[in-house]
């Protein structure tokens, strides 16, 4: 304490009074950390009992949503193939018009104005 007294310039009673006060604040903190750390423990405790519940729920609630993706993959397949085959008809149609209507001249025959 005389190593901390010269250090600080207070002499040994100064630094009596101010670890007095500092173990007046000091119990009251510990005492609060260590209800917390208890209560804490209990409700990891308890939580360790349901944690089967909820883990076999998420799982059912995973193989769920993976089923739905799968649907939502395959009818999203499906319309982009129709799609596909939907511009491929109308492709077809046009190029069949295209050839089966008379040509228009590209330039035309009357003089501009």
């Amino acid at each position: 304490m005389e190593l901390l007294g010269s250090i600080l310039g207070l002499q040994s009673d100064d630094i009596v009074g101010i670890m007095a006060i500092l173990v007046v604040f000091a119990i009251p903190i510990v005492a609060v950390l260590t209800r917390h750390q208890q209560r804490m423990a209990q409700i990891l405790h308890d939580r360790q009992g349901a944690q089967p519940l909820v883990t076999d729920r998420l799982a059912e609630e995973l193989a769920h949503i993976r089923q739905v993706l799968a649907q939502h993959t395959i009818a999203l397949d499906n319309l982009a193939i129709a799609q596909r085959q939907l511009a491929t008809q109308s492709s077809l149609k046009l190029e069949s018009r295209l050839e089966n209507s008379p040509s228009a001249p590209l330039i035309s025959d009357h003089p501009a104005s």
